[in-house]
């Protein structure tokens, strides 16, 4: 079960996870923009617009972002 679940991941365009003590981005292709209240993450196929109060970015790798601060809401941006 855990390799069947390890599968479906690895096929995910991108992965959200909502801490507490931040947002969690998995997968991401650019940073838009970041201020300490928006931040804008470009995804393979849309963007995440975050929106909060002393919001900080951490890269982790090319494919992991955290966002720390206190998440207000969380938009998937169609393009």
């Amino acid at each position: 079960m855990l390799e069947n679940i390890s599968t479906y991941l690895l096929k995910e365009d991108y992965r959200l996870s909502i801490l507490p003590y931040g947002l969690h981005i998995l997968k991401y292709k650019s940073v838009l923009d970041v201020t300490d209240k928006e931040a804008l993450i470009k995804m393979p196929k849309n963007t995440v617009k975050v929106l909060g109060s002393d919001l900080k970015l951490v890269t982790l790798d090319k494919l992991e972002v955290l966002i720390t601060g206190k998440i207000k809401k969380v938009e998937i941006i169609e393009h």
